[in-house]
This record gives structure tokens, sequence and C-alpha cells, in this order.
């Protein structure tokens, strides 16, 4: 073998190499994204004591409450994951006295913030409330939650700019 052939076979070889590693980083990043499902639970714990953790936060969720709300019509509940993990969390409760209204909720795993995931949830949480007629939205955060800020400021920002009957509560 001469010197050119030896450089196109080590080119063809880089090539096949970084082809490979395309392959490799598209599997790791494949993110599903589907309703949640009772036997999601596991992961749903997890994913709170992880953010609990993080965050300084008291997340609580029993297993009747999340029976419960999965048996709910009028609840919107997914979840993103990634390589067997939850990685995140979006829920629209529609209040069934007042089906106008709604609570959403979005939770990130920390690993996840900061690339789209949240908004991408938050998104689908939105249409989910808009497809039911629901005319006011709300969530709950306290003023020490500095990590959860992002969720009411770009949910605030997002109805803003929505034509139609939606209005920041």
């Amino acid at each position: 073998m001469n010197m050119l052939e030896n450089l196109k076979s080590l080119k063809d070889w880089i090539a096949y190499r970084l082809k490979l590693l395309d392959i490799m980083e598209l599997k790791l990043s494949m993110r599903e994204i589907r309703r949640l499902r009772k036997s999601d639970i596991r992961l749903l714990f997890h994913l709170m004591e992880t953010v609990n953790h993080t965050d300084n936060l008291n997340l609580t969720l029993t297993r009747e409450w999340f029976d419960y709300v999965l048996e709910l019509d009028n609840t919107g509940n997914i979840a993103s994951f990634e390589r067997e993990r939850m990685t995140g969390l979006a829920t629209c409760m529609i209040n069934e006295v007042f089906p106008e209204q709604a609570t959403v909720n979005v939770l990130v795993h920390p690993d996840y913030r900061r690339k789209g995931l949240g908004e991408e949830l938050l998104d689908w949480v939105l249409d989910f409330a808009r497809e039911n007629g629901v005319a006011s939205l709300e969530t709950y955060v306290k003023k020490g939650w500095g990590t959860v800020r992002p969720l009411p400021e770009n949910l605030v920002s997002k109805l803003r700019f929505t034509p139609g009957k939606w209005k920041p509560t």
C-alpha cells in the first residue's frame, strides 16, 4: 500500500467512526414525550426526589393521588423520558366546577433544564388547555422557589401574545 492509499483508508475509517458517533449521539438524545401511565410512578417519584434535593423543595405525591389524577378525564398529563429516566412532567388539571379554569405545572429534571424541554412541555399543556376551552390558567409558586420562576414568567409571556380570550391571571 502506498501512502495515498493509506490516507484514503484512514479517511474512510475516520468517516466511519464519525458516523458511528453520530448514531450513538442520536440514540443517547432520543427523547420520548407521551401521556403519563400508572407504570411511570417509580420514575416520577425519582424525578420529584431529584428536584426536591437539587432545588431544596418539599414536593410530595402519594400513590393514591397519582392514581386519582390519572383517572380524571379532564386532566392532561405528559412526561418526557430519555434513557429510562423521566426528564420532565407537565400537568393541566381542569377545574371540574368551572371548566374554563385550570392549574398547570411543569417539572424538569435539573440535568435537562435550559435545553428547551420545559418550554416544549409547557406548549403541550397550553395546547391541551386551549383544546378543552380553558380561558384562565394558574400555577402555584412560592417566593423561595427561585428555580421555578421561569414557569410563571414563560406562561405569562406566552399567554400575553396569544390572540383570543387568553389572558394571564
